[in-house]
């Protein structure tokens, strides 16, 4: 999902565990999290390039 989606998957994983928090779901929230981290330190070692493909869109669409 890191690579077809890239930092928006980082950014939409810690905003669902902030809902799960939020809905007192704290162990989905604490799972969420952890995800969240582990796919920012790939984007942070890969320096988010050779994770992202030129002919996919946030929506998972392809062009052309």
């Amino acid at each position: 999902m890191l690579a077809r989606y890239g930092v928006a998957f980082i950014w939409d994983t810690h905003v669902a565990a902030a809902a799960a928090y939020g809905r007192g779901k704290l162990s989905i929230a604490d799972d969420l999290t952890e995800i969240g981290k582990a796919a920012e330190e790939i984007w942070l070692a890969t320096s988010g390039t050779c994770l992202l493909s030129p002919t996919v869109t946030h929506q998972g669409s392809t062009d052309g």
